[in-house]
């Protein structure tokens, strides 16, 4: 009965985290594509708002 509800949850497992390792992959590096660049434009967007700070209290 053990082995069999383990089983049973490895297949679950196996259902969530994706058909299989390469798409698994390609989702990570997806997620970490989206990651830098949002990263880089929220960076940019701190820049662009200091850089109007600095203007208008000069």
């Amino acid at each position: 009965m053990a082995t069999i509800s383990l089983g049973v949850l490895d297949n679950i497992s196996d259902v969530a985290t994706g058909p299989s390792s390469y798409q698994q992959q390609q989702n990570v590096l997806l997620q970490g594509t989206v990651a830098r660049a949002f990263g880089a434009f929220t960076q940019y967007e701190l820049i662009w708002e200091r850089h109007n700070l600095t203007k208008q209290w000069s």
